[in-house]
């Protein structure tokens, strides 16, 4: 089986548009094949997702007891945040200059493929939140349980 990566350096153009890999965009479902939610995510990055894998995320946001404020905070950020990007000819996405500001994305972005979702990184925020986190993978793998 040929060798496939799950991160790509992309660079951002001056309207905020990025070409997200080939093989990323054909997770997509047919019917909502060329349309995307975008939205603030963990550690300072980005969050996009397939219209499917949304659908999915509303799911579980619905599932959280919306008492603590906390709860109620969290979606707030990430529905305030969310925007809707369609692919355009050229395989690329806009992303809104407010939610770039947020992941500190200038002109390089690091794109990482995750289960459930398309991360956009800035590449020196990714390489700073690779190098706090100090534990080997050995250590995570036996905290989770895995």
């Amino acid at each position: 089986m040929p060798y496939t990566k799950d991160s790509y350096q992309h660079t951002i153009d001056h309207k905020g548009r990025v070409s997200l890999p080939a093989k990323f965009r054909k997770a997509n479902s047919s019917t909502h094949y060329d349309t995307y939610k975008i939205t603030v995510g963990l550690e300072g990055c980005l969050a996009v997702y397939s219209m499917d894998e949304w659908e999915k995320f509303l799911e579980r946001m619905g599932s959280l007891h919306s008492n603590p404020s906390d709860v109620r905070f969290y979606q707030r950020m990430i529905f305030f945040n969310a925007c809707e990007s369609q692919l355009d000819k050229q395989g690329r996405i806009t992303i809104p200059q407010e939610l770039l500001a947020k992941a500190k994305i200038e002109k390089d972005v690091q794109i990482i493929k995750m289960m459930d979702r398309i991360e956009l990184w800035n590449p020196n925020s990714f390489q700073e939140y690779l190098e706090k986190k100090k534990k080997t993978i050995e250590e995570i793998v036996e905290e989770v349980g895995g």
